[in-house]
Parts: structure tokens; C-alpha cells; sequence
């Protein structure tokens, strides 16, 4: 299930089926954002990647928090 393209906003962190992704910035039509494990314990954020904003909206999820953590919230968990 994909997210609405146009609600994408710096700082906010979307779940994909593996990742959680933390948007750092959007220029024109591409998206850079970082990425972390799907467990909350793994708050270090990893590489990051640029995107177009509409493969960005297609992988993600959710909107979810920046610790979320699949365990506490089982209906939205991250797909292994």
C-alpha cells in the first residue's frame, strides 16, 4: 500500500516492507532520504539514497514514527 505522494514532508519516516525510512529533504521531484532496520533498538540511521518522489510514495507503507517499533504496534508491523 503506497502513501500519498503529496503528504511526504521532511522528517517524517515511512515504513517500507523491510525498512524504516526518515525523509531528510525534497528537491523538485526527488527524495533523500536514510534508512534504519525495522526495530526501534536499531536507532542508528544507516546510508542514505535519492529517489523520485513517486517510487519513494509506492515503497512506503505507513507513516510511522521515528521509534517505531513493529512489536508494540503488531496491526502495523514491518513485513520480515
Amino acid at each position: 500500500m503506497a502513501v500519498n505522494a503529496r503528504s511526504l514532508a521532511t522528517g517524517k519516516c515511512y515504513a517500507t516492507s523491510t525498512v524504516v525510512r526518515r525523509v531528510l529533504g525534497i528537491k523538485g521531484d526527488e527524495v533523500t532520504y536514510e534508512v534504519r532496520g525495522k526495530k526501534a533498538r536499531q536507532v542508528t540511521w544507516g546510508s542514505q539514497a535519492t529517489v523520485d518522489v513517486a517510487t519513494f510514495a509506492a515503497d512506503a507503507d505507513r507513516e510511522v514514527s521515528a521509534d517505531f517499533d513493529p512489536k508494540s504496534h503488531p496491526n502495523l508491523a514491518v513485513r520480515p
